[in-house]
């Protein structure tokens, strides 16, 4: 209500302002409405007597001159917005004729304005001490609203809390019904499920015991074919020619080359299919065909000797799709001219790149013969040393017990018939020291003789081959424990231990029959000069008491050094532990 008399109080001195400047405003547009009237008046009067003598003149020369008629129409353009202007000035004077009506009774207007100006500040000052009297109760009644509202809003809220409490009361009865139906439905449901999850296990298990019965028998066909599905993943390669000797494979090198060479002298490893003509030159065509061909056998054979160039066994499948790779490839380029690479030279490259990689894997398998052929022989040279040098020592010794036995028996009989004890002992240790260095000397003799007589091995290294791995080999030597230090050198971190050194008059072939005994156990089945197998100790015993007899066998190795490195190894891992 206060803002409303407020706004009214600004409007009346708005409105009194107003009417003070309109008053005098009009007062003063009369007085020049008066003047320009008057003015308008006779400048009309005169453009009349303008325009009538015009009209005489335009009269006299209208036929003679084209320029009167011209002015003539500007005159009369003029002519008529005067007039309107003239009309538009008698309508301004009668709107300010009538605005000026209600003004007419007033004589002195600037004291009129004067009296309604303290009027109207006198109400202003009226209207203002009432307003800021309204503006107290206002604020009186404004916080007394406040406090209202929020008592009201703390009384809703606690309805709004009683009203749910009421209404959760009134369901609780009900909800516990509710809970009472789903909780005898429930029980009722999980018996059913208990007794489908039974049924559902039962039959899972005997699908189980199926299944697991049917993986057993894929495990076993699975075992058979490992093995060849092992070495299809390695990308085994099948040999092809499988020559005896590295010289026949230089030759047969050496042939492939040859027929390459007269193909495409005869012009048949690539050829051409159409006469092509270059600008209607069958000449010229084929020359440019000629170029073609040697561009392409020369993109071939490049490409081929390299990779040929660069066949080992890890690669030598992946060499055989590129060079097919190769061959189509370049096919293709020469197809827009239909030139293409015979079959049969693509096939003899082929075949040069078999024969280099077996070429040099029999080089390799010969240079590993004579290796372990030198080896053989190093070792029949130590063995036959070994040998000469025991019966050198055994006839040197029948020598010094030969000589030590004639003297003690010259003393004994000097003595003439007396009894003397200790020539005897002495006289009787010489006999039995002579007689076993004639033993020592015929086994050394029997030995030279039986140049196959030997010892066959039974060793193992836990350290480095781990379990179940054993090496069956090998020496003639007469100390044969020398032959297992040799092969416990440097090459492997721990000694080999023996399980069995087996003499034999024909050790090579104790071996080699052992070696066929268990050929499907090598552990290396592409060079079987290496004598390592996958067994266990009972199937050697087995095999040797079938092929030999009765023999010493110790079935635990020592592996002194490897078990020592493994204790010292948990104590210093105990140690960091700790």
């Amino acid at each position: 209500m206060s803002f409303l008399e407020l706004i009214l109080v600004f409007a009346i001195i708005a409105v009194v302002s107003t009417s003070l400047l309109i008053i005098t405003s009009l007062a003063t547009s009369n007085r020049l409405k008066k003047n320009e009237c008057h003015g308008l008046a006779l400048d009309l009067g005169s453009k009349e007597k303008v325009i009538a003598d015009l009209r005489q003149e335009i009269d006299r020369h209208r036929e003679t001159s084209s320029e009167v008629k011209t002015q003539l129409a500007v005159c009369q353009s003029h002519s008529e917005r005067t007039t309107a202007e003239l009309a538009g000035a008698h309508e301004q004077i009668q709107s300010l004729k009538e605005r000026l009506k209600r003004y007419v009774t007033i004589d002195d207007a600037e004291a009129h304005a004067e009296q309604i100006k303290k009027d109207a500040e006198k109400r202003v000052a009226e209207l203002s001490a009432k307003s800021e009297s309204i503006k107290s109760e206002a604020v009186i009644y404004r916080d007394q609203a406040v406090k209202l509202k929020t008592k009201r809003d703390s009384l809703n809220s606690q309805l709004k809390s009683l009203q749910m409490y009421k209404d959760g009361c009134d369901s609780i009865e009900k909800l516990n019904a509710k809970i009472e139906d789903r909780q005898a439905a429930l029980d009722t449901a999980i018996q059913e499920m208990e007794r489908e999850q039974n049924e559902r296990a039962n039959k899972l298990n005997q699908q189980i015991d199926s299944l697991e019965s049917e993986l057993e028998n894929r495990r076993k066909e699975l075992d058979l074919v490992d093995d060849a599905a092992e070495m299809q993943s390695f990308g085994v390669y099948h040999p092809k020619f499988n020559f005896d000797h590295s010289e026949r494979y230089r030759d047969a090198i050496k042939d492939c080359t040859t027929q390459q060479k007269e193909m495409i002298r005869e012009k048949t490893a690539c050829v051409c299919e159409t006469a092509w003509s270059v600008g209607g030159s069958e000449a010229k065509g084929r020359t440019m065909t000629n170029q073609n061909i040697k561009l392409m056998l020369r993109a071939v054979n490049g490409e081929c000797d390299g990779i040929i160039a660069k066949v080992t066994f890890r690669n030598v499948e992946a060499s055989e799709k590129r060079i097919k790779k190769c061959f189509e490839m370049i096919n293709k380029l020469g197809k827009s001219n239909d030139i293409s690479f015979s079959p049969r030279y693509e096939q003899l490259k082929l075949q040069e790149l078999y024969l280099n990689y077996e070429y040099e894997a029999q080089k390799q398998e010969e240079k590993e013969r004579e290796r372990e052929q030198r080896e053989l022989i190093r070792e029949e040279e130590k063995a036959e040393k070994e040998i000469k040098k025991g019966q050198e020592a055994a006839e040197k010794d029948e020598a010094t017990k030969t000589t030590a036995l004639e003297k003690a028996r010259q003393e004994l009989a000097d003595q003439h018939g007396k009894h003397n004890d200790k020539l005897e002992k002495l006289v009787q240790k010489l006999e039995e020291e002579l007689k076993e260095a004639l033993d020592r000397k015929a086994k050394a003799i029997a030995r030279a003789q039986l140049t196959k007589s030997g010892h066959v091995y039974v060793l193992s290294n836990v350290g480095t081959m781990g379990k179940d791995v054993y090496k069956i080999g090998m020496t003639r030597r007469l100390e044969p424990l020398d032959r297992v230090k040799e092969l416990g050198d440097a090459s492997v971190p721990f000694p080999f231990d023996v399980h069995a050194m087996i003499y034999s008059e024909d050790a090579p072939k104790l071996e080699n029959s052992l070696h066929k005994y268990f050929e499907d156990r090598r552990v290396n089945l592409v060079n079987l000069r290496r004598e390592f197998f996958y067994v266990t100790l009972d199937e050697i015993r087995d095999a040797v008491s079938d092929l030999h007899g009765l023999f010493t066998f110790r079935l635990e190795p020592e592996a002194e050094q490897f078990r020592t490195s493994e204790g010292l190894r948990e104590e210093a891992k105990s140690a960091v532990a700790g």
